[in-house]
């Protein structure tokens, strides 16, 4: 048997303080997708739209990266700035164990593999595809990237 990406992590949950440090990181990736997510729907470059929001250009680029560590205030006044608020929620931290793939062939243009965050999770399935891995909001509910009007 072998051992997947999800079964690894999965094992790896178990200790305490990678557990934690995977939570501190899931949380600013899911704020990252999140400010991307908002910026393209507004139709704005990052300088845009650090001016809307009163930052530079390199601390959105920073903040779309995950790579800032930005308060929960900090984050609720940027998101004030364009008239939206912070809606969280929950999930568990373990992932769900991912069914087996073996002898699908993928078929397609490259691009069609990349992750798609705003559509539907496909519960079907046809022969040469893989349906598109679920979003946080997905899993999580009905919000769309964790920020609301």
């Amino acid at each position: 048997m072998s051992i997947t990406p999800t079964d690894d992590l999965i094992d790896r949950l178990k200790d305490p303080e990678y557990a934690k440090l995977y939570g501190e990181e899931d949380a600013k990736v899911d704020f990252a997708i999140t400010l991307t997510k908002v910026r393209k729907s507004l139709g704005l470059k990052q300088k845009q739209m650090a001016d809307k929001l009163g930052v530079s250009q390199p601390y959105i680029a920073k903040l779309e990266g995950g790579e800032a560590n930005p308060t929960i205030g900090r984050i609720g006044s940027l998101l004030a700035s364009i008239d939206l608020r912070l809606v969280t929620g929950t999930a568990p931290l373990k992932p769900d164990p991912m069914p087996s793939i073996t002898g699908v062939i993928l078929m397609g243009a490259p691009d069609a593999f990349e992750p798609r965050y705003d559509l539907p999770v496909n519960t079907g399935t046809m022969a040469g595809t893989i349906p598109p891995w679920p979003s946080k909001s997905e899993q999580r509910g009905a919000f769309i990237g964790g920020a609301a009007r």
